[in-house]
């Protein structure tokens, strides 16, 4: 096996190996909530958080982990395509509270 086949099959098994599954959502979510719970509105943060989906909170990790100089405004595109920001006024609250908490998520 060549060097370039070995970095590729590296790469694909690192890739592989760090998909975040139902059980991760779950600490995510309850994560989320310990924290921004008794600072912001419960109801606030289940309709903010409540519709994650796996898949969702796989490509949020990746675009967290991207490229942090294009990280908010890639957050952004991501949350407005997937609906979990439906109006203008929720832009400054969630695309924040999603960098924050996915930062607080992979460090603890």
């Amino acid at each position: 096996m060549n060097t370039m086949t070995q970095k590729y099959n590296s790469e694909i098994n690192e890739v592989q190996s760090s998909k975040y599954d139902k059980d991760s959502l779950m600490e995510f979510k309850t994560l989320v909530q310990t924290i921004y719970n008794p600072i912001h509105d419960e109801k606030r943060i289940s309709n903010t958080f409540g519709p994650l989906s796996v898949l969702q909170l796989n490509a949020l990790i990746e675009i967290y982990n991207d490229n942090p100089l294009l990280r908010w405004k890639r957050f952004y595109t991501y949350l407005v395509s997937e609906k979990i920001i439906s109006k203008k006024s929720e832009v400054q609250f969630v695309v924040p509270i999603y960098i924050n908490a996915i930062q607080h998520y992979l460090t603890d």
